[in-house]
């Protein structure tokens, strides 16, 4: 399905089994994306063509995005 996963910023669930493999899955326009580290049935976001540059920069710990869309 066109689009893409949203950012997945929760916490790990644990001992939570996957509800979709891939798209074809999920009703309507929903999109199969990790979501708090397992997979579900979710809203898809646009998506810009292109691609993001290479981050050189490694990070040391997980941070929250200060975006979520271009």
């Amino acid at each position: 399905k066109l689009g893409g996963c949203p950012p997945d910023d929760g916490p790990c669930l644990q001992s939570v089994p996957d509800q979709c493999t891939n798209d074809s899955q999920c009703p309507s326009s929903l999109k199969c994306c990790y979501r708090t580290c397992f997979r579900q049935c979710v809203p898809r976001v646009s998506v810009k063509l292109g691609r993001c540059p290479v981050d050189k920069l490694r990070c040391l710990s997980p941070t929250k995005h200060l975006c979520n869309q271009d």
